[in-house]
């Protein structure tokens, strides 16, 4: 889930390609959904989330924002 403060966010992959989300809007996607979003000149941005978000290398290794293995650290929040 994103609230968009000031800037805007764009999805330019996945199920949301083309959204393009800008201040005081609102998006959140469903469970699972893997996108590419970016903001193009930069943004302020509220992120939420139940679970931190999956980050995935090109390898397809999933990370954590900080760059920690995601089933790691996280992995067990979901059993």
């Amino acid at each position: 889930e994103t609230y968009v403060v000031e800037g805007n966010l764009v999805d330019r992959e996945g199920p949301a390609a083309g959204l393009e989300v800008g201040p005081g809007e609102y998006v959140w996607r469903e469970e699972g959904s893997r996108h590419v979003a970016w903001a193009p000149e930069g943004a302020v941005l509220i992120g939420m989330f139940q679970i931190p978000n999956k980050f995935f290398d090109k390898d397809g290794r999933a990370k954590d924002a900080g760059g920690e293995d995601w089933d790691k650290v996280w992995g067990h929040a979901l059993k």
